[in-house]
């Protein structure tokens, strides 16, 4: 009998073995259930998921071609620099001709004292010459260009008679040298 008891309780420890043996499986097989579920989940959210394969495509054949860049530069120079430069050069223009106005007026000035002087300081002749000058440029307005030609006139005789005295200084020497061999 006590070999049936023995043969019991060892029973007994292998049935509660293999009853926490078959608890665990049934964790496990919960387990395996819930990773089973999972794996559904991914393995529809991965047939969901597509391959942009049109987007690629674009993609490559924007990057087979070369990006072209182009620099264009476009120089501007501002109004206001314009109106700058003209009003300079206008300035400059009117500063020039007061500058002229005044050396012509000095020579005027000048000339005009000179002739003031010798209608103060002269003798009887030369006043005499004096206005009758006067009164010749009063009536005759030409009177500038004649004054002009004969100066003209004046220049080309002395021109001419530089010219003969040069001939005659080198028919002098000229002579010379004859006279000498």
């Amino acid at each position: 009998m006590q070999s049936v008891i023995e043969k019991v309780d060892g029973h007994e420890k292998r049935i509660s073995e293999t009853q926490t043996a078959i608890n665990k499986m049934s964790n496990v097989s919960e387990q395996i259930e819930s990773m089973k579920d999972a794996v559904e989940k991914l393995n529809s959210s991965v047939n969901n998921i597509s391959f942009p394969v049109r987007d690629m495509k674009d993609l490559r054949s924007q990057l087979s071609r070369p990006v072209t860049n182009t620099v264009e530069h476009h120089h501007h120079f501002p109004k206001i620099l314009w109106l700058a430069s003209g009003l300079f050069l206008g300035l400059a223009i009117v500063c020039t001709g007061w500058y002229m106005t005044g050396t012509s007026m000095k020579e005027y000035k000048g000339n005009d004292t000179k002739y003031r002087y010798l209608k103060l300081n002269s003798n009887k002749s030369l006043q005499d010459l004096l206005s009758f000058t006067d009164s010749l440029y009063r009536t005759d307005p030409d009177m500038r260009d004649s004054v002009i030609q004969k100066e003209e006139e004046n220049r080309k005789i002395l021109e001419l008679l530089q010219k003969a005295d040069n001939m005659e200084k080198e028919a002098e020497k000229l002579k010379r040298k004859a006279n000498a061999k």
